[in-house]
């Protein structure tokens, strides 16, 4: 939130998607130089499912957030976290095997209808 602050003073005008490719690139080229060094890169089927996982969770919380940012405060903030919060429940499911209930889903469906309406107002 700080680096969206810091580009909107320094940066105003410019679209906030460089932003986040920026920081997700970096990131990417942080773990490609970490596996540079070890000279390897075996990277079995799970885990890239999981970072696929993870990565589209992100992705969608970014895509909330950009669209998010011409509401009004009060409004933004609950989208963004929620998309996150969202995001991260489903990927530790699946990542922990726990079982979803009929009352978890509905209350995952029920709050990303409510994020998704919110955006769409």
């Amino acid at each position: 939130m700080l680096g969206f602050k810091l580009f909107g003073m320094l940066l105003p005008g410019r679209c906030p998607a460089c932003l986040v490719a920026a920081m997700y690139v970096s990131g990417f080229a942080m773990a490609a130089a970490v596996h540079a060094c070890r000279r390897t890169l075996a990277v079995n089927r799970a885990e890239a499912c999981w970072g696929l996982a993870a990565g589209l969770a992100i992705g969608l919380s970014a895509m909330a957030m950009l669209s998010a940012m011409s509401l009004p405060a009060a409004a933004a903030f609950p989208v963004i976290q929620g998309m996150s919060l969202s995001g991260g429940v489903l990927v530790c499911a699946l990542v922990f095997r726990e079982q979803l209930t009929r009352r978890k889903l509905a209350a995952l469906a029920v709050g990303l209808c409510a994020m998704i309406l919110t955006l769409w107002r």
